[in-house]
């Protein structure tokens, strides 16, 4: 449900009548990096609310290729995909739930995906139906070849592995921990509010001593590069 501004007043409007017509226009499209997603080992995408609509099609973007190369047989630079979402309500997961769901059916050996509600109260860390991404790849290994020649746009939904936070998170402590996902090249992609966006840039600028001091980091990786890439909303 809209909060405020322009939106809110559309909903209103709609739930005093059954239809309206209004005159629309559009502009853009906006948004957009120079940098090839695929060129990287990790992506990690963080958005709050409608800041998904900057990062979802990152996630997208890199499934299908992911898809396409394995129908290829073709090799993939791209290893991890970490998606960060957070909300103020759960409700707000059925914005994208079929895209996400369809994201993590077709590659869900590559893909986390983390979403935290902030409003919600007393309820602790889970996974929605208490099954874990390791759980989803495996019945996906068994449909062997059938994986392969998966289409994002038909499979059947599966949220299983997608893990629901009630809680507020600390940014800080979603970059920090972001540490453990850092492979050779890695790009970071993020749009929401001014607070979080300006607490990823310092967190991004914190982890530029891991590239230039990565032979004393105690790492698995070297790692080459951390790129940023940030958006943001409003009108």
């Amino acid at each position: 449900m809209p909060m405020k501004g322009l939106t809110r007043k559309l909903y209103e409007e709609l739930d005093e009548t059954i239809a309206t017509k209004k005159k629309v226009f559009l502009d853009g499209p906006y948004g957009g990096s120079s940098r090839d997603p695929l060129s990287f080992d990790n992506l990690t995408m963080i958005s709050t609310g409608s800041g998904v609509t900057a990062t979802l099609p990152f996630l997208q973007f890199a499934v299908r290729s992911i898809v396409k190369h394995k129908e290829l047989s073709e090799y993939i630079v791209l290893k991890d995909i970490h998606f960060v979402w957070i909300i103020r309500s759960e409700e707000t997961i059925e914005w994208v739930r079929e895209e996400l769901d369809r994201a993590i059916q077709a590659a869900a050996e590559y893909v986390t995906i983390d979403i935290y509600i902030v409003n919600a109260q007393d309820k602790a860390i889970e996974s929605i139906g208490d099954r874990g991404k390791h759980e989803v790849i495996s019945e996906i290994t068994e449909k062997g070849s059938e994986t392969s020649s998966t289409n994002i746009d038909t499979v059947p939904l599966m949220t299983k592995s997608i893990n629901i936070h009630h809680e507020k998170p600390n940014i800080s402590q979603i970059m920090e921990e972001s540490r453990r996902y850092l492979k050779r090249k890695n790009m970071i992609v993020s749009c929401g509010s001014t607070s979080m966006r300006r607490e990823v840039c310092r967190s991004v600028a914190g982890l530029q001593s891991m590239v230039f001091n990565s032979d004393i980091h105690k790492s698995q990786h070297t790692i080459e590069e951390v790129f940023l890439h940030t958006e943001a909303f409003g009108w």
